[in-house]
């Protein structure tokens, strides 16, 4: 079995600590966090502590920390075990050079207290030295059915994409739920068109399942919206985002 580590206290280290601890072929010998409160939710899956000098002898540790703590954190880092961080936007060579390096990215978002399914989640790895990725590929297949070779350069590209993806269209929900709640109609009243937003964009391609007043250059609509859009930010936002719409079907017309 694979003896691992995991550092980290956060939304990333609650999901992967559940996956670790699942696995049979992989033994998560330790969790180590900077807040005892936190970890006490990790307790069901693995011993906990607060002291780095408790680090054990281990073949994996996994660094589920924030991006800007990375590099600090890895130059305590030591032995013969392999180390990888988990972050998308970090690259390998942020680790101390002293150790086996590599990177375990999983492609996802998470939030602690939220169960994932992480056989479905795509894993980008990369690894320093090619037995390292072995390794690397091994386990990760433990816990996903997808498992991908990125570099560096790959995977804050494929990062900037789960921006857009996840975070940005997360923030536009969250607008229109806003606008909804100032208009007292319930915000629920958007799910159903939420859901099959995403479900043509999964199913046609985004690109085809593009509509809207944008789309078909409908500038009444769009000079109607803005009028009603108080904030300024949201109102600079709104044009921006039309025209970006606009200039991707300009060609098609």
């Amino acid at each position: 079995r694979v003896k691992t580590v995991l550092i980290g206290n956060g939304n990333l280290a609650w999901s992967l600590a559940q996956a670790l601890h699942q696995a049979k072929e992989i033994e998560l010998l330790l969790i180590l966090g900077r807040e005892e409160k936190k970890l006490e939710d990790f307790k069901q899956w693995a011993p906990i502590s607060t002291d780095w000098n408790d680090l054990p002898e281990g073949d994996l540790y996994f660094l589920a920390v924030s991006d800007r703590s990375i590099a600090s954190l890895s130059q305590k880092a030591g032995g013969e075990g392999l180390w990888v961080h988990c972050s998308g936007s970090t690259t390998m060579d942020q680790l101390a050079s002293s150790v086996r390096r590599g990177v375990f990215y999983p492609l996802q978002t998470f939030t602690k207290g939220r169960e994932v399914n992480f056989k479905a989640i795509p894993i980008g790895l990369e690894a320093e030295k090619e037995t390292d990725y072995q390794v690397l590929e091994q386990l990760a297949h433990q816990i996903s059915s997808k498992v991908f070779r990125m570099n560096s350069e790959q995977r804050q590209k494929m990062h900037l994409a789960a921006v857009w993806a996840n975070n940005f269209s997360n923030h536009m929900i969250a607008v229109a739920e806003d606008i909804a709640d100032k208009a007292e109609i319930p915000k629920e009243v958007l799910y159903p068109l939420i859901e099959e937003t995403i479900a043509k964009a999964l199913t046609l391609g985004a690109h085809s399942a593009q509509t809207g007043p944008a789309r078909r250059d409908d500038q009444q609509t769009l000079n109607r919206h803005l009028e009603l859009l108080e904030d300024p930010t949201l109102k600079q936002l709104y044009t921006q985002l039309s025209q970006s719409i606009k200039k991707n079907y300009s060609s098609e017309e």
